[in-house]
């Protein structure tokens, strides 16, 4: 993640009072926190993106949150469909839309609990489920769940 006005080397992690903080090493400071309730679970694993203008966190719970760390501010929360515990986060773009097609926003996918691993698409009010990965001996009915 990148602190405000560029530059990387952050060092990020989540608290049991539900916050995520960066530390910058070469200063010892605070770069920024961002809060979350500690009842939507502990958070668990976390991705950035964007060039590190936002970060999204899953926790215990199944809960997401996505925030822009320029301005501290949540831009969107929701739970994953399958409810269990979200276990790792990867940013992915997607390839350019042809000619006179929408562009699609960037794909957050979570791996969870579960063995699902869901992608959502970013960049709109509340992230939509865009695919879901099912590994041979999960049952359709977990990945028929997890794609509602």
């Amino acid at each position: 993640a990148a602190p405000r006005g560029g530059g990387g080397g952050l060092v990020v992690y989540s608290c049991e009072d539900g916050s995520v903080r960066a530390v910058d090493p070469r200063t010892g400071g605070e770069a920024w926190v961002l809060r979350h309730e500690q009842r939507l679970g502990l958070l668990q694993s976390w991705v950035a993106g964007g060039g590190g203008a936002w970060l999204a966190a899953g926790s215990s719970t199944g809960h997401v949150a996505l925030w822009d760390v320029r301005y501290s501010l949540r831009l969107s929360s929701w739970r994953e469909p399958a409810r269990g515990r979200i276990l790792s986060m990867a940013y992915a773009s997607q390839p350019a839309a042809p000619a006179g097609a929408a562009a699609a926003g960037p794909l957050l996918l979570l791996g969870g609990a579960s063995g699902l691993t869901s992608g959502w698409v970013l960049g709109e009010a509340i992230p939509r489920p865009a695919l879901v990965l099912q590994p041979a001996g999960i049952p359709d009915a977990a990945a028929d769940a997890a794609a509602a």
